[in-house]
């Protein structure tokens, strides 16, 4: 905990100087803490997956990443002694109250990020996303070895820049940083002197599905609790920042994008923004897309309708199969199921992802009866679009995570309509001090060590074994529970159930492109 303290402290004086040096460069005339820190994280992101093209990202683009920022803050030290100075004060000025709970959830957060990581999708590709960003930077075809690793995030791609990977593997932690630096925000913009809450003040009521996502480097977690600091930025038609974030978002999550089109009634309204909206759209856009023709052959992956038609290109058989699959679970039925029996299949699954299906379906029938959506119309163009982004969620891949953002949009809303209605405050307090035993119960276990020094960054238990198959040598763990699951083996790494189940149902293994890893992978057809 103390180790990881230390780190976000790392993190704090690297993307606070990235954030001033764009905010001056585009002149977006903001001091607050929070947002200077977010578009540092951006800046960087940008910065490491141009870098991950070229190289691995290690001590050298650290170095590189850290002397920039010295050089910056360097340059900017009235304007950062400013921002820290109003922060200072800021804090000084919330109710002691709020200043319990931050303090409170923001230990608790660091204490998370110390643990294990519990999130299934660590042990099959975030954590070998980012051993390979740390170790060879994008590979060409590398979804032909692992066809999780398509998936390779923006999120991971600053995170393999900033872990201490040539030193430890206890350090992807940047997840927990994020929600503190967003948490400041929501009680020092949710301040009230009118007995109300508001919409921003009531997102730290669900910091219990916020501490889910924290102890593992999740790219969902960025879209939960950025979201809302766009929604709120809009509604004070700070487009232009707004703007900054979507982006960051969307290309952190292709799956936010369809929440993009909140932007078109702010630019019908104020339209001297739109050449820089779709300049820095574009750019963004054509970074994303190099990304995914080098990892997968797909440009708009994970979109397969259409492809480069590289040798490298990750074969249709092996994407639209593992669609399939995950169709079946995540709508507990067959394709060819009627789309009323789907639904209702979808709806009545078990476990947690029943019990956010049925939330979602609750909060779009019942928030728009909410007072708010009948006097404000850009709240009603809001629910216009999340309703939109859920529909195509839906029809695409219904996984709950998904959905989240909206959904979390609109469960702050019934939550602010509900304490309002009482028109009390200690109604708030309250709702805060049970969420702060709901994020205690997330800790499965607390070793007394990780109060100095956290755990490793997966629950790597097993051996791993060198196989061959063809030209490729790789590292299979000897025992796993899914056939997914890689954890930290070393590079390359697959497991070798998987390799054996493409092999024999599509008769296609992956393979090597050249005589080195770092001319990536390709995959082969067999007899």
């Amino acid at each position: 905990m103390i180790t990881v303290l230390a780190y976000w402290l790392l993190l704090f004086f690297i993307f606070l100087p990235g954030g001033l040096l764009l905010n001056n460069i585009l002149k977006l005339r903001t001091a607050n803490i929070t947002l200077l820190i977010l578009t540092g994280m951006f800046f960087y992101t940008v910065i490491f997956t141009v870098a991950a093209f070229l190289m691995p990202l290690s001590a050298i683009v650290f170095y590189s990443a850290a002397g920039v920022s010295i050089l910056t803050l360097v340059i900017y030290r009235k304007d950062a002694a400013g921002v820290l100075r109003a922060a200072a004060s800021q804090f000084r000025s919330l109710p002691a109250s709020y200043k319990i709970i931050f303090t409170l959830l923001a230990a608790g957060a660091a204490l998370k990020s110390a643990q294990l990581p519990g999130i299934t999708d660590n042990e099959t590709y975030y954590v070998q996303t980012i051993k390979w960003l740390n170790e060879y930077g994008i590979v060409k075809g590398l979804g032909n070895l692992h066809v999780f690793l398509s998936q390779t995030s923006s999120w991971h791609v600053l995170q393999a820049g900033l872990n201490f990977s040539f030193i430890t593997d206890r350090l992807n932690d940047i997840n927990g940083f994020l929600f503190v630096v967003c948490l400041f925000l929501y009680f020092n913009e949710g301040k009230t002197e009118r007995k109300t809450v508001s919409l921003t003040a009531t997102i730290p009521l669900f910091s219990a599905v916020f501490f889910y996502f924290i102890d593992a480097p999740s790219p969902d977690l960025p879209l939960l609790v950025v979201f809302p600091i766009i929604i709120h930025l809009l509604l004070k038609r700070h487009i232009v920042l707004a703007w900054i974030l979507f982006l960051f978002l969307a290309f952190i999550k292709i799956t936010i994008a369809p929440l993009g089109l909140l932007f078109l009634y702010p630019l019908f309204r104020e339209r001297t923004q739109l050449l820089f909206m779709a300049a820095s759209g574009f750019f963004v856009l054509v970074l994303w897309i190099l990304k995914n023709i080098v990892i997968s052959g797909y440009p708009i992956y994970p979109f397969t309708s259409f492809g480069t038609g590289a040798e490298w290109q990750v074969p249709g058989q092996l994407l639209e199969g593992l669609h399939a699959t995950s169709n079946i679970y995540v709508y507990g039925t067959a394709d060819d199921t009627t789309a009323a029996g789907k639904f209702w299949s979808w709806l009545c699954r078990s476990g947690i992802d029943g019990l956010f299906n049925k939330l979602m379906i609750i909060l779009l029938a019942t928030v728009p009866c909410l007072a708010i959506f009948r006097k404000d119309k850009r709240y009603r163009a809001i629910y216009g679009v999340v309703l939109l982004q859920f529909i195509i969620v839906y029809v695409m891949s219904a996984q709950f995570r998904f959905f989240l953002p909206g959904m979390l949009f609109l469960s702050a809303c019934l939550a602010a309509a509900v304490i309002n209605g009482f028109k009390k405050i200690p109604v708030y307090n309250t709702a805060l001090a049970i969420m702060i035993v709901a994020c205690a119960y997330s800790f499965s276990e607390i070793k007394g060590r990780s109060l100095l020094l956290p755990e490793k960054n997966h629950r790597n238990i097993c051996r791993y074994s060198l196989q061959s198959m063809g030209n490729l040598n790789y590292f299979s763990p000897d025992t796993a529970p899914l056939m997914y699951y890689t954890g930290n083996g070393p590079l390359p790494c697959v497991n070798k159930r998987q390799v054996l189940y493409f092999h024999r149902k599509y008769n296609i293994r992956p393979q090597m492109a050249g005589k080195s890893i770092n001319e990536g992978f390709r995959s082969v057809k067999t007899n």
